[in-house]
């Protein structure tokens, strides 16, 4: 019995999960490489490294037709060499770039993060000390 609750299961969160290389899974795997790529371009050296984590990294992303709060979480960390700010300092760095970047989507601080919101899925931009 339990052998056929769990391959159930595994049968419903297969058609729930967004696949990799389904359309929406390319579209948001384009924008991860985008805001990346960009943040690493504005930021330079004061930016060690920019990493996703939580459901997309686990391939546990559910569609927002199933959740309204699913998002894709990014950290970025920061270089201390220059001094430690406060960590509101980093996050309105994060709010400027994203505003500057992402006109056409809705830019929202959020603690601890700032919320892009895009067509298909929100980002959470998370800041760090490295």
């Amino acid at each position: 019995m339990e052998v056929g609750i769990n391959n159930h299961l595994k049968k419903i969160s297969s058609r729930l999960l967004i696949k990799p290389k389904s359309l929406t899974g390319i579209n948001i795997a384009r924008s991860v490489d985008s805001i990346s790529r960009n943040i690493q371009t504005y930021f330079q050296e004061d930016v060690t490294h920019v990493m996703v984590f939580g459901s997309y990294s686990r391939d546990t992303l559910l569609p927002r037709e199933y959740d309204s709060n699913s998002d894709v979480d990014i950290l970025i960390l920061f270089a201390s060499e220059n001094g430690k700010l406060k960590p509101e300092s980093y996050r309105e760095r994060l709010k400027k770039f994203a505003s500057q970047h992402y006109q056409h989507g809705k830019v929202v601080k959020d603690h601890p993060s700032i919320v892009v919101e895009l067509d298909h899925i929100n980002f959470d931009l998370v800041p760090g000390i490295f």
